[in-house]
């Protein structure tokens, strides 16, 4: 996964969580952890790739640009996150059961 996307999905992923805790909306802050869920576990299986250059070829009369990605494998980061956007879950679900049963009393 090229690493603007992955900035992008995480920083959505931070303001689903934030306007859920915020507005009191369980599916927001669900939908937020579940994304961090599968940003983790991409960076798991795939990698994260992030440009550290460009080759600059001259072929006559015109110019190619290419540029260079390298892989960033770090298992802790990624593992870290599906951990936390599995907690995250499991944490909001069982404050809406929490909840739910004050609620009827």
């Amino acid at each position: 996964m090229i690493f603007e996307i992955f900035a992008i999905l995480f920083i959505f992923s931070l303001v689903m969580v934030g306007l859920g805790q915020y507005l009191d909306a369980d599916i927001l802050k669900i939908f937020g952890f579940f994304l961090w869920f599968v940003l983790g576990i991409a960076m798991t299986t795939g990698g994260l790739e992030y440009k550290y250059g460009d080759n600059i070829t001259d072929v006559g009369v015109t110019t190619v640009i290419t540029p260079n990605y390298n892989i960033y494998e770090n298992l802790t980061i990624s593992v870290f996150m599906a951990i936390v956007g599995a907690m995250g879950i499991t944490l909001t679900l069982v404050d809406r059961q929490k909840s739910k049963s004050i609620r009827e009393d």
